[in-house]
C-alpha cells in the first residue's frame, strides 16, 4: 500500500505522514509506504516501483487528500503508469472527517475560553 499525500517540506508534516502510514501498516498487516505530489521524495512512482520491487503483486494507493483536483490526478496517473492496480477516492466530505473537524474546533474553542452562544 502506498500512502499518498500532497507533501511538504516541513518534517512535522512528514512525521505525521508516516504515522498515519505506520498505523495503516499495523491496521491492515501489508507493507505500507509513504509518498507525496509535491515538495517532498519520494513520488508516488517511485514507491509503488519500490513494493513491486521488493515482490509485492498488487500495489494500491491510498489518496490522504482532502478534495479531488490537480495532486489527486496527477497521483492517480502517476500510480496507474506505474502498475498500481487500484487509487482510491480523495476523502472528500466523509461524515467520520466532518466529526473529526467539528472536535478538532469544539476543543480549540474550549481551550480558548469560547462557549456555544459566547
Amino acid at each position: 500500500l502506498v500512502l499518498a499525500a500532497a507533501g511538504t517540506r516541513d518534517a512535522r508534516a512528514r512525521g505525521s505522514v508516516g504515522r498515519v502510514a505506520a498505523a495503516l501498516r499495523a491496521g491492515l498487516g501489508v507493507p505500507t509506504r509513504v509518498s507525496y505530489a509535491s515538495a517532498a521524495p519520494p513520488a508516488v512512482a517511485a514507491a509503488v516501483a519500490r513494493l513491486r520491487a521488493r515482490g509485492a503483486g498488487r500495489v494500491a494507493v491510498s489518496a490522504y487528500f482532502l478534495a479531488p483536483g490537480l495532486f489527486h490526478d496527477a497521483v492517480a496517473t502517476a500510480a496507474r503508469g506505474a502498475g498500481a492496480v487500484a487509487v482510491s477516492a480523495p476523502l472528500t466530505d466523509a461524515p467520520e472527517l466532518a466529526d473529526l473537524v467539528l472536535r478538532r474546533v469544539d476543543a480549540a474553542s474550549r481551550l480558548a475560553g469560547i462557549t456555544a452562544g459566547s
